[in-house]
């Protein structure tokens, strides 16, 4: 185990042009000690796609257990998601009597590292959009 001393003098105060990893501060060595929230959360992010069977998250990698999200079509919600610690996908339905979707998603799975989700669908999924809310990591990825 290192001392604070060796701590103190192998951290990078600042944000030092020549920092590959700008976005935290680290430690030099096998050990980093990160002054910031290596987190971050991202809500309500928006995917209009032509492609319903999957997508990608704007930022990466995702935390697993951290991803939630609700199926829209024609501004109607229609689906929850929420993947799991494991990597399971739970899924609900959210219907109205007045707005009934014939296609539902049965499965789905996630690419922590890339951020890629994909769905299977029952019947043919007509236009819909996703709105995804998760977490990220802000350390620097190799």
């Amino acid at each position: 185990m290192e001392s604070f001393s060796n701590y103190k003098e192998n951290l990078r105060l600042g944000f030092p042009s020549d920092d590959a990893c700008s976005l935290q501060q680290l430690a030099s060595g096998s050990t980093t000690l990160d002054l910031w929230a290596d987190w971050q959360f991202v809500q309500n992010e928006i995917h209009h796609t032509s492609n319903p069977y999957g997508f990608f998250l704007e930022r990466t990698p995702v935390g697993a257990g951290t991803i939630t999200g609700t199926v829209y079509h024609q501004n109607h919600p229609i689906q929850t998601f929420v993947f799991t610690q494991s990597g399971q996908c739970v899924l609900q339905r959210l219907e109205t009597p007045k707005h009934v979707h014939p296609a539902r998603i049965v499965n789905g799975s996630i690419n922590l590292k890339t951020g890629e989700i994909k769905f299977s669908w029952y019947g043919k999924p007509q236009k819909a959009y996703f709105v995804v809310s998760y977490e990220y990591s802000l350390e620097c990825q190799p």
